[in-house]
């Protein structure tokens, strides 16, 4: 039947197009809905005996959808380089804070101190970063200085939740372990984050001088640090990127004290 002669060839031309055209590309099933509707037009217009025909001006126009969709992809991927750029760049005139939290870090490992730091989700993992390129090393090796995330610990994150609230989570430990002198780096990208606002609450209460790395306006935790660094930015992953860019630049100021000290010993 020609009915079925039509299904036969076109599904066979699809199958064999469709095996050399990326299947990975985002833009799929979009491209595979813009090739249906072509199909149907294409095919409605011809008579049966030309399906194969409507197949080859269909996957035409799938491959020039993906074409489109890699230029999409290629075009996004250097708009995100640029905006990282552009937020990083926002720290220059931020430089003298930036110091200034340099200072208040190497002053206290100097002087035999702590440094802590706390953070929430993708914060967290950077307040541990932070304080593993001071127990660990930065560059060189050399001593090691005490510094410590209050995220490592789940068994007493989990029993401070449990037992009173995600809000005291960091707040509590601070209370346990800080002590006059030592300096607590809290991160919060949103600046909305209750845990870390009643962290740097408790910290001006016991005398731990504090630096906070915040993003767009503040937020709760606003006027609340020693030292308050905070990105302009509404974009949560530029925040966070350039939050990382704060921690290595304080790692790099502080370094040639840390080693010298190291050397001295």
């Amino acid at each position: 039947m020609k009915g079925e002669g039509r299904n036969v060839d076109g599904t066979s031309a699809w199958r064999g197009a469709a095996l050399a055209l990326p299947g990975h590309l985002p833009s799929f099933a979009l491209a595979l809905r813009t090739w249906s509707f072509h199909f149907s037009l294409l095919t409605s217009h011809l008579p049966p005996s030309r399906p194969a025909r409507a197949i080859e001006l269909a996957v035409l126009q799938l491959k020039l959808e993906f074409a489109r969709a890699r230029l999409e992809q290629s075009m996004s991927v250097r708009q995100s380089i640029d905006d990282a750029i552009k937020t990083i760049g926002l720290l220059v005139p931020l430089e003298p804070k930036i110091q200034k939290a340099a200072e208040l870090v190497e002053n206290a490992l100097l002087n035999r101190h702590r440094v802590m730091s706390c953070g929430n989700g993708g914060s967290a993992t950077d307040s541990s970063h932070f304080t593993a390129e001071l127990a660990s090393r930065f560059v060189n090796d050399r001593q090691p200085f005490p510094g410590f995330s209050l995220t490592n610990d789940g068994g007493l994150i989990t029993a401070i939740g449990n037992d009173y609230s995600f809000d005291e989570v960091f707040a509590r430990q601070l209370a346990a372990f800080g002590e006059r002198g030592d300096v607590l780096l809290a991160l919060s990208s949103s600046g909305q984050s209750r845990n870390i606002r009643r962290a740097l609450e408790v910290a001006n209460e016991i005398g731990v001088t504090s630096i906070s790395l915040l993003g767009r306006d503040g937020g709760v935790c606003q006027g609340l640090a020693s030292v308050e660094i905070i990105v302009p930015s509404q974009i949560t992953a530029r925040i966070q990127e350039t939050h990382k860019v704060i921690i290595h630049i304080i790692c790099e100021l502080i370094e040639p004290a840390l080693q010298k000290a190291s050397n001295q010993k």
